[in-house]
């Protein structure tokens, strides 16, 4: 089979990993993959594993998603994706008159759905779209409604990455979960089987962006280490989403869009003197790396989502600390597998984790249950078989349509 695939984001953070340990998976059962994004670390990963990749300046996107859906200054996004439509366009021309026949387009996020329904008029085959971030369901405004039928009539299948996604679109729209994965081929130890350190280490991984909480993390880690002389490691792993140089860079900070959040954090460490507790690492390839040095994952963002490196951090038997409300069961339980805060407030971040470094015991608890759950949910051996299975649905239906046009 010869799938389309439209990835939006440049940078190599979540959407890309899922992406990358799908396409992993996809290729045993006989996939073959064409990628249109832009070009970055992301684009060179996917080229890594074996997809031919299209690249373009950028994607044009409509953000309609809980976080980022545009109101006041950021209507002025849509000028930039106004900008990248020619880009795109020529990226889709490229592709329809160099390669074969495709089976399926698979947008690996609802952003992308105005391109993907154009990519699915131009190619004449079913679209995939993927959801993979909370969106406004509940919201009645024009754009939402729009947005929602044009999902419900041109995307042959929709899939939300989990139950909290899927809730928050609505129900006119059928969606199949499919939980993003990763390969548990590899062994890992449980908590109890590690010997527990003198001095914990505490951790937030991913694209180094203002909604993440990174800026509520560092203040949690001032707090305890400054304020209340806690022994704790805290460590920073990603590094800047976008550039933070050049005239594009210095427009989107001055507008509130982006921040230099790396350059942020090493003056605010450097400011409260926390070189010695907090160690930032920067992009790191596999981060399998580095959850064996973790006790504790934070996951403090403003997404109301528990993101990859939650389950990923699961797998390894580490508990998680996660602004989110109303979670659902199949990502995090509170108290159970891990502990939620309803918003990423420093304060009461800081006292989540104080909780789990001064009750090990606690700790091991929670991160053996999140590791139970994850197990069960988070195999991509087993999740990428029910992605190959819609693959094959779509292209027998398409078939059989064809055969009663003949």
């Amino acid at each position: 089979m010869n799938i389309l695939f439209l990835h939006g984001v440049s940078a190599f953070g979540g959407s890309t990993k899922s992406l990358l340990e799908l396409y992993t998976q996809l290729k045993q059962h006989g996939v073959q993959g064409t990628v249109v994004c832009p070009s970055g670390k992301s684009e060179k990963a996917l080229s890594g594993a074996g997809m031919k990749t299209i690249r373009a300046l950028g994607l044009t996107q409509f953000d309609n998603t809980l976080y980022g859906h545009y109101r006041g200054l950021r209507w002025l996004i849509l000028l930039r994706e106004l900008l990248f439509l020619i880009p795109t366009l020529f990226a889709l021309l490229r592709v329809k008159y160099t390669a074969k026949q495709f089976d399926a387009i698979h947008a690996n996020e609802i952003t992308l759905l105005p391109l993907a329904i154009l990519t699915k008029k131009l190619f004449k085959c079913p679209l995939v779209v993927h959801v993979r971030s909370v969106q406004r369901g509940s919201s009645n405004d024009w754009r939402s409604q729009i947005l929602f039928k044009m999902l419900k009539k041109h995307a042959n299948t929709v899939i939300a990455i989990d139950e909290t996604v899927k809730a928050s679109l609505p129900d006119l729209v059928e969606v199949q979960v499919i939980h993003n994965g990763i390969n548990l081929s590899d062994k890992v130890r449980l908590l109890n089987e590690r010997v527990m350190p003198e001095v914990p280490a505490v951790g937030i991984i991913g694209a180094l962006l203002r909604l993440k909480g990174v800026y509520e993390f560092l203040e949690a880690a001032r707090i305890l280490v400054n304020e209340r002389g806690h022994k704790v490691q805290f460590i920073v792993v990603g590094e800047n989403a976008r550039s933070s140089k050049g005239l594009v860079a210095w427009i989107y900070r001055c507008l509130g869009f982006s921040d230099d959040v790396m350059a942020d954090m090493l003056q605010f460490i450097a400011a409260h003197n926390l070189q010695h507790a907090v160690k930032v690492r920067g992009f790191v390839q596999d981060v399998r790396t580095v959850y064996s040095e973790l006790d504790i994952l934070c996951f403090p963002s403003y997404l109301n989502a528990a993101g990859r490196p939650v389950f990923e951090a699961a797998l390894f038997g580490i508990p998680s600390i996660v602004a989110i409300r109303e979670p659902q069961s199949d990502t995090i339980i509170n108290k159970v597998t891990g502990l939620c805060i309803d918003h990423p407030d420093p304060l009461v971040l800081a006292d989540a984790i104080e909780t789990l470094v001064k009750n090990p015991q606690e700790r091991i608890q929670l991160g053996n249950n999140a590791q139970a759950l994850a197990v069960n949910n988070f195999d991509i051996t087993k999740n990428a078989i029910l992605v190959v299975e819609i693959y094959r649905a779509l292209q027998q239906e398409a078939k059989l349509l064809l055969s009663s046009r003949a």
